[in-house]
């Protein structure tokens, strides 16, 4: 697990990298140990962000719901994220 001052700063990274439209290496390969409590982490820092900055959460989406396409993508069970309006 990540300390929270590198979550932050990975946030902040990615945040830039969606308003400027500018792609960042995988956080996996510079931070290897960084496992899916820190990924969703890392995503609420930003929809919190988002939400500060006058966003609605519309819904929600799952992802990777079949066995087949979690098999696909190597992991072992789906994904989830949060649907905003602007």
């Amino acid at each position: 697990m990540l300390p929270d001052a590198v979550r932050t700063q990975l946030a902040d990274e990615l945040a830039d990298a969606e308003e400027t439209r500018v792609a960042v290496s995988p956080l996996v390969d510079r931070y290897p140990d960084i496992d899916v409590v820190d990924a969703y982490e890392i995503q609420l820092l930003n929809i919190q962000r988002r939400l500060k900055a006058g966003a609605k959460v519309v819904g929600h989406k799952v992802g990777l719901s079949s066995k087949a396409m979690q098999q696909m993508m190597g992991v072992d069970e789906p994904d989830y994220g949060h649907l905003l309006a602007e």
